[in-house]
């Protein structure tokens, strides 16, 4: 007699899925799907007028009904499919066709404090980079981790808007005129700008505007949101020297600027009366500026107006004039940005 092997039951979960088979969506065949959809709709369109003429008003009023009820429901399922491409990272962004679902539904990206960061402004983004590196013959790295920067630009943008409002700063028009009519001169004028724009971006002037403005959100941060100094000062080898001539600038014996002319060893400021500058468009610098530790703490500690007590740096003995003052906080852009970062909540709904 044969031994049979004991049947081994089967857990009832497992009978059910064994009859039941469930299909498997592929996000790839989407676009076919719509396609299909959008023909059958346009064939029902095209015949809709014929029979309408043979329905009552009520009836048409129903079919009305059916028709919107129809779309909204349309709307939504699709969504939640396009939905659940863009979540799970299986429908990219840089494609016509996912640019296309973002731009017609407003899905979150992530949420910086009270405002939204959407995916149609990753994709608006991502098209951007996307036509500058083919037209440059660039290459670009992974999708998500331009994303994930993407997303971070934004964070930024955002926490820099609520700074400027915070602070009662605008980027005025004026603002942007200046700045387009600076890149127009260097680049020979507004046609060739337009140009320029088309062929390696792929935007106009206008959305070239809107850039330009974000950029200037984020630097009004750095200019009149963070503390920052204009100051004069007087480069000498000793001690005893530097005191000296801060004693005959405060008996009013010479002119702070006249003294730095006559005495300064530091040759890029000497001829300017000893002003400080670290950026051509402005005479204010800030804790960004690059100038020695030393100086920085020395020159945040003096008061406007005022004259320091002479101090040692790695270049020689100094003495600062500090002229102004703008801003009121007290960081580096980077502490600033981080510390701001931390005090917000952020939810981030797309996680590249």
């Amino acid at each position: 007699m044969i031994e049979q092997e004991p049947v081994k039951p089967v857990p009832l979960k497992d009978k059910v899925l064994s009859r039941v088979r469930i299909p498997k969506f592929d996000v790839k065949e989407f676009p076919t799907w719509w396609r299909s959809l959008l023909w059958s709709w346009k064939h029902y369109f095209v015949s809709l007028p014929e029979r309408l003429k043979s329905l009552s008003r009520r009836e048409i009023r129903v079919q009305v009904a059916r028709y919107l009820l129809a779309i909204v429901l349309t709307y939504f399922i699709v969504g939640i499919v396009l939905g659940f491409g863009y979540y799970t990272k299986r429908l990219p962004l840089n494609n016509t066709f996912g640019w296309f679902g973002a731009t017609i539904y407003p899905f979150p990206a992530e949420i910086v404090g009270l405002q939204a960061v959407t995916l149609k402004g990753i994709a608006d983004q991502e098209k951007i980079i996307y036509f500058f590196a083919e037209s440059s013959g660039s290459k670009l790295g992974n999708r998500l981790e331009i994303d994930k920067k993407i997303m971070e630009s934004d964070e930024e943008l955002l926490l820099a808007q609520k700074a400027l409002a915070k602070y009662n700063v605008k980027v005025t028009k004026k603002d942007i005129d200046e700045v387009m009519k600076k890149i127009e001169d260097e680049n020979g004028g507004k046609e060739q700008v337009t140009e320029l724009l088309k062929s390696l971006y792929g935007i106009n002037i206008a959305q070239f505007r809107e850039i330009v403005e974000e950029q200037l959100v984020k630097d009004k941060v750095n200019t009149d949101v963070l503390k920052t100094v204009k100051v004069r000062h007087i480069l000498v080898g000793d001690e005893g020297k530097a005191k000296e001539l801060k004693e005959k600038i405060e008996k009013g014996e010479i002119k702070f600027e006249d003294a730095a002319k006559e005495n300064s060893k530091d040759s890029a400021t000497k001829d300017k009366g000893g002003q400080v500058t670290t950026n051509e468009s402005s005479e204010y610098v800030g804790r960004d500026s690059g100038l020695a530790k030393e100086f920085i703490d020395v020159m945040y500690k003096t008061k406007k107006g005022k004259i320091s007590a002479p101090f040692q740096t790695e270049f020689g003995w100094h003495i600062l004039q500090v002229q102004d003052i703008k801003g009121s906080v007290n960081k580096n852009y980077e502490d600033w940005l981080k510390d701001t970062r931390s005090k917000t909540i952020i939810w981030k709904i797309y996680r590249p």
